[in-house]
């Protein structure tokens, strides 16, 4: 029976040195992956001098393996060797907790106070679990002190303030924190901030919010309390921090009322003047597949004249609340309130394109030309298209022409009032200039096309047409609608349009 085990164990090393030469001949041909296998076998022969000389080359795999190795054999001395030498600090890790079993603190302690990350944190979970709460706060603070990374420093207090919550230390765990808060640890204080709600200490929680800047951990302290207040129920004190301007509060408040009210107690608070409660209704209504409800909504308040209630739903970036608002405004003749709306939207959304182009209507509707001319010289193109119409329509051409000129962003406009004013040569080049244009519209072809048709300038435009495969079918189309046909003589015979074709012949006239 001995032998058959005996043979079973032959076997099997056997069989793992054939494996070990396997994988050395893959490693040395660059196969990296073979690795960590590579170093667990010649770790369960026992082979360590194989693994120090890998490891003494860069393997990181051979290094961990010879560490757990060293460590099963209570080779001590070669692991701390290793561990100086090893850039795994899963090595390190292998030593701590090693020297933590021997009851070695007293080294774990140095290694703490010389800034190892890795002792501390080891040497913290053996004094938390062996009750010695205040010596492991002593490792963390002077760990905080040593000349370490923020980042390692952050870590090590999480770690024990984790601890110490899990011992029911609360009131330890939370002087942990607020040290590392108080000194000006902004990621310190938004912790703190999240373990003061989650422990109910509120009235900190409060001052904490109403104190100190967002670097500071105060945005972390409103949405805290704001989260806090709204568990409470304390519905007045939200709304009171909501209009000071929290919108955390704001949110918060805003929530509580959906969860708290049906739709026709949130109508009814509406109907009190309530703004909070018609953003709470405005996001009950709210549908992914229809907005009559809201919109229907909306157009009550406007009725009402609610101006409050329909500034708060712009807040909210509801387009048909800022549309009300506007006509309830120009309807009162507040323009200024009127233009400020979209004053504010353009700013609070670069992106959304409909707010400055609404905004320029405005202030071309308003005759504003200050404000226009002062939105088109930092770049506006809505402002520039709307500025050059209110000049053109004061008959100031000549300045409209100059400010398109300076902001190209509208050839057509352009070509139009050159074209008004008969200059004819200078809209031809900017059209034929916007035509060359990468990415420029089908159109400005044709404008251009169109202006050359009508000047009888048929040699200018062959040549405009020749780059363009359909040039001569679009050319004849062009001639038809213009009831130019007698200069279709001029044209080779195409023999018809055909089917490719066909769309441009059934397109409709060029405008």
């Amino acid at each position: 029976m001995v032998s058959i085990v005996n043979f079973g164990r032959f076997s099997k090393r056997r069989s793992m040195k054939r494996e070990i030469r396997e994988l050395q001949v893959r490693f040395d041909a660059g196969d990296q992956r073979v690795a960590h296998r590579l170093g667990e076998l010649l770790a369960k022969l026992g082979r360590s001098d194989e693994l120090r000389a890998r490891a003494d080359a860069g393997d990181r795999y051979a290094a961990e393996h010879l560490a757990r190795l060293l460590a099963a054999q209570d080779r001590i001395d070669e692991l701390r060797d290793l561990a100086e030498t090893s850039s795994s600090h899963i090595v390190a890790q292998v030593l701590y907790a090693t020297l933590a079993g021997l009851g070695r603190l007293d080294e774990l302690q140095a290694r703490a106070e010389g800034g190892d990350l890795y002792a501390a944190k080891k040497l913290v979970v053996v004094l938390v679990d062996a009750g010695r709460f205040d010596d492991a706060v002593a490792v963390q603070a002077s760990f905080d002190t040593a000349d370490t990374s923020p980042s390692d420093a952050d870590s090590l207090t999480v770690l024990l303030v984790t601890l110490l919550i899990d011992h029911g230390r609360v009131d330890e765990a939370l002087d942990v924190q607020r040290a590392r808060a108080d000194a000006d640890d902004s990621y310190g204080a938004d912790r703190l901030a999240y373990l003061l709600m989650e422990h109910g200490r509120l009235d900190e929680l409060r001052t904490r919010a109403d104190t100190g800047d967002s670097s500071g951990g105060r945005e972390a302290a409103c949405d805290a309390l704001a989260r806090m207040l709204g568990e409470q129920d304390r519905v007045e004190e939200l709304r009171t921090r909501a209009d000071a301007g929290d919108s955390y509060a704001r949110n918060n408040l805003i929530f509580r009322l959906r969860e708290k009210h049906s739709s026709e107690d949130l109508r009814a608070l509406v109907d009190d003047g309530d703004t909070y409660a018609a953003v709470a209704l405005a996001r009950e209504l709210e549908h992914p597949r229809s907005d009559r409800e809201l919109s229907a909504f909306i157009d009550l308040l406007a009725e009402r004249g609610s101006i409050d209630q329909l500034r708060v739903l712009v807040g909210e970036s509801s387009t048909l609340a800022i549309y009300r608002l506007t006509h309830l405004f120009t309807d009162q003749g507040r323009i200024d309130d009127a233009i400020a709306i979209w004053g504010d939207r353009t700013e609070a959304h670069p992106n959304d394109w409909h707010a400055p182009y609404r905004l320029a209507q405005m202030l071309a509707e308003h005759g504003r030309i200050d404000q226009l001319r002062a939105r088109a010289d930092s770049g506006d193109a809505y402002a520039v298209l709307r500025l050059a119409d209110l000049l053109a329509g004061q008959g100031q051409v000549e300045e409209a022409i100059t400010l398109l000129q300076a902001h190209p962003h509208s050839p057509d406009r352009l070509v139009k009032l050159l074209l008004d004013e008969g200059r004819i040569d200078d809209a031809v080049a900017v059209r034929r200039a916007a035509a060359r244009v990468p990415g420029a519209r089908e159109s400005s072809d044709q404008q251009m096309a169109r202006i050359l048709a009508e000047l009888g300038r048929f040699d200018e435009l062959r040549a405009a047409q020749e780059s363009d495969r359909h040039g001569d079918f679009r050319l004849a189309n062009l001639l038809v609608q213009l009831g130019r046909v007698e200069e279709l003589r001029f044209f080779p015979d195409t023999g018809g349009v055909d089917e490719e074709h066909r769309e441009v012949q059934d397109a409709p006239p060029v405008e």
